[in-house]
């Protein structure tokens, strides 16, 4: 009993445990998630208590799966998350890292392939989870049924090597292996056809969300840390990538993999992690257009709002250093707090060890768990007679063979040893002296020790308890490390008491307001009121940070001279252990001239939209007349010929015929010089009025010169084109048209050729459709002629 005792007044408290979590990547370890990784390296996750498992992904990997399945916590997925959700998936989006989707089409160059339109009939290799692939070729109106599909080997050397046309790649991952190997490639985005969707998300379980919103909000905010620091620092973490986990990429290709995602993450511009709910909505309604997703599916639940009721005005820069500064002072007064507590447990001690003598079982239990090493050595021959398994493990020894081993190996000088039993015979016991010892390896372990001598067995024995200091002097200069930050940190940073009292500023606050340290210590915060800010403000602040919230917003405030100037301020609350509000830290940053210089920009862009906006109208107009004649309205010669290739292309691709009908106006030249080119040119607008209300959608009228129209009719046999040409022979011939006191009247004769039955390019089908027009004229006009039949005349 009396070693119960003993051991048990050298047991100190327990360091608390980070909670563990996963992180389900979407493939394997790449820059693509260089935020994840500095996050864990700069200790991010660890200032927010957790314990950080990042798993990368096989081909087979469903991270949505992975998450819902309770494998991980939280996950990396794409857009289509969305449709996830629709099918019953109770994920939620936390955070957006790509603005915009990297995913691309690769093809070959030398595979017949010009425009996306030319992949129908290809081979394609699509990954997992490429629903916005999909949704691209289906606006561009390719069907899943019009490509051979095949499963993507996720090796790039299949498209060089030809044992696929087109797979589907990243823009910041694949390209750089075509570059290397000087592969001549093509690439179609999405995003050329109005599919803008957002690249990699951050996502967890509905239910994960629910239950620990704050463990959830903890991962969340130390992560995009993480996402602001690599983006800053790309060769830094380049670096890191390879020694954490190999060289699959060389640091050529992750520098690449990193320039590239600056332009599709655009932390310049928007802050990481921002989700527009807006953009969403855009996201579901395009997936609903192309039928894969019900029509106005709703969002509620499936984003995460990390601040409701708050206004977030920051920029993505501002946030994160204000996060990271919060962070840090708030371990600041938590430390205050733990040396508290550790006091209290001190006090308590003899409570422990009334209930330890009670139940030497309890004691063993302890013993075994315990993290602080337990010996009992013989202090005339250093015999170890008892140890813990903590004691083996900073040993580095096993169990069986530390017992009945001699202490002194482990001291670097034996003199050591027998001056520490000179010292405990002479005192009986000693307290925390901070030692050296050496391992079974030889490498030397900084430790705290603490002692006692006692009997056991009615022998002399030595009670000694070792805790391992490595961690806590860790710990210490990250401390101070992070003291040294806040004093020197550009925003002001204030503690104060439940009550507002201030108890502590940094030197960047009094530049802000104009006091000095001393005359702001022991003044309530009410100091800085400017009265611009009514009761109710400050009521919804207090109420805030009384119920444990952050409280975040813009606040006007006065300075020591009586000016007045605009902060961005965070408060937290800082809680002891039983949940007790005991400080307030507030982070506070001017942004008078930011303000000032955002009314300007507003102003400026207003004027630049509107600049914009009548660029954009100018030049839809060009474009409109590049393609018009600008007499008659139809179109030119010029998008005749681009359109009639184009058509007979996909008629020769999808197999269906072609039309196509040259007119020309009777006697136009004894017309005009009869009544003159104003007459002429009302009765080219009239021919050309009847054309534009007699045709179907997909139809092209053209003027082709002079009094020579041409009108090309896809998908219409040519009997059919036959009739059609006929009635507006009738109906021209009828029509009067008005000029001055005269109505004039004339007929038109009209050339007909067709693919496939006459011709197989543009220039043939022309000149047939010229034969037959000239076989009209020359057989009396005012008729249609089909090329090659010049006996069947219609009138």
């Amino acid at each position: 009993m009396r070693l119960l005792l003993l051991l048990a007044a050298l047991l100190p408290l327990p360091a608390a445990a980070l909670e563990k979590v996963a992180l389900q990547l979407k493939w394997k370890h790449q820059f693509q998630f260089a935020g994840y990784y500095a996050a864990q390296e700069k200790g991010y996750y660890r200032d927010a208590g957790l314990e950080v498992d990042i798993r990368e992904a096989a081909p087979e990997t469903d991270p949505v799966r992975e998450v819902l399945e309770g494998r991980a916590q939280f996950g990396v997925s794409n857009s289509a998350l969305l449709l996830a959700r629709a099918r019953g998936k109770p994920v939620v989006a936390l955070a957006v890292i790509f603005q915009h989707s990297p995913f691309i089409l690769a093809a070959r160059r030398d595979a017949n392939i010009r425009t996306v339109h030319d992949l129908a009939g290809k081979r394609l290799m699509v990954e997992p989870h490429a629903d916005e692939v999909f949704a691209y070729l289906r606006k561009e109106g390719i069907s899943e049924q019009l490509l051979k599909i095949q499963p993507h080997s996720f090796d790039h050397q299949d498209l060089i090597d030809g044992r696929t046309d087109v797979l589907t790649a990243y823009s910041t991952d694949e390209p750089y292996f075509f570059e290397q190997k000087k592969f001549a490639y093509l690439e179609f985005s999405p995003r050329a056809a109005g599919i803008d969707f957002y690249g990699d998300n951050l996502f967890t379980s509905a239910e994960l969300l629910a239950q620990q919103p704050e463990r959830v909000k903890a991962f969340r905010d130390a992560s995009l840390l993480g996402w602001a620091y690599a983006m800053q620092h790309p060769q830094e973490i380049a670096d890191l990538i390879i020694a954490r986990h190999g060289k699959r990429k060389s640091r050529d290709h992750l520098l690449y993999e990193a320039r590239e995602m600056q332009g599709l993450l655009r932390p310049d511009l928007i802050e990481i992690g921002h989700m527009n709910p807006g953009r969403w909505r855009h996201i579901a309604d395009t997936y609903a257009d192309l039928g894969m997703l019900d029509r106005d599916f709703p969002l509620e639940g499936f984003l995460y709002d990390p601040a409701p009721r708050t206004e977030r005005r920051m920029t993505a820069a501002a946030a994160a250093s204000y996060g990271a500064l919060l962070i840090l002072t708030a371990v600041l007064v938590g430390f205050i707090g733990l040396t508290r507590k550790l006091r209290r447990e001190i006090a308590g001690r003899k409570q422990i060890e009334a209930e330890l003598r009670e139940s030497d079982r309890k004691f063993r239990t302890i013993a075994d768990t315990t993290p602080i090493a337990l010996l009992i050595t013989r202090p005339d021959d250093g015999r170890i007679v008892y140890a813990n398994r903590t004691a083996a493990d900073l040993c580095g020894l096993p169990l069986d063979e530390l017992l009945d081993s001699n202490v002194t190996r482990f001291y670097p000088d034996p003199s050591v040893r027998q001056r520490f039993i000179e010292e405990l015979r002479a005192t009986g016991s000693v307290r925390n002296q901070v030692i050296e010892f050496l391992r079974s390896d030889g490498a030397p372990v900084l430790t705290q020790r603490s002692a006692t001598l006692g009997t056991l067995n009615d022998q002399p024995a030595l009670f000694v308890a070792i805790a391992d200091l490595r961690e806590r002097k860790r710990l210490e200069a990250a401390l101070l490390a992070r003291s040294a930050a806040i004093e020197a940190a550009a925003e002001g940073i204030a503690i104060t008491d439940p009550d507002g009292v201030i108890e502590y500023v940094n030197p960047a606050l009094t530049v802000i307001a104009g006091y000095a340290v001393e005359e702001l210590v022991g003044q309530h915060t009410r100091i800085f009121n400017s009265g611009r800010q009514d009761r109710a403000f400050y009521d919804e602040l207090w109420g805030t940070i009384r119920a444990g919230r952050v409280w975040r917003g813009e606040i006007i405030n006065r300075r020591k001279d009586g000016s007045l100037y605009t902060e961005l301020m965070a408060i937290a609350p800082v809680c002891n252990e039983h949940g007790e509000t005991v400080h307030f830290v507030a982070v506070k940053h001017d942004i008078s001239e930011r303000k000032r210089m955002e009314t300007d920009l507003k102003r400026t862009n207003a004027t630049l939209e509107h600049q914009i906006e009548e660029i954009h109208r100018l030049q839809e107009e060009l474009r409109e007349r590049a393609v018009r004649d600008g007499l008659t309205n139809l179109f030119n010669r010029r998008y005749l010929d681009e359109t009639l290739e184009r058509e007979l292309a996909r008629a020769k691709r999808e197999g269906y015929p072609l039309s196509l009908v040259m007119i020309d106006i009777d006697h136009f030249k004894r017309l005009n010089d009869t009544y003159g080119h104003q007459a002429g040119d009302k009765v080219l607008r009239e021919l050309a009025a009847l054309l534009w209300g007699d045709i179907r959608a997909e139809d092209v009228p053209c003027r082709y010169g002079g009094e020579e129209f041409l009108v090309l009719l896809p998908r219409m046999p040519l009997d059919v084109a036959l009739e059609r040409a006929e009635e507006w022979r009738r109906t021209f011939q009828a029509t009067r048209v008005p000029f001055g006191d005269f109505q004039l009247e004339t007929t038109i004769s009209c050339g007909l050729s067709a693919y496939p039955e006459h011709a197989r390019t543009p220039d043939d089908l022309i000149r047939c459709c010229d034969d037959a027009l000239y076989k009209a004229k020359h057989h009396g006009r005012n008729r249609c002629e089909l090329f090659n039949h010049p006996h069947h005349a219609h009138k």
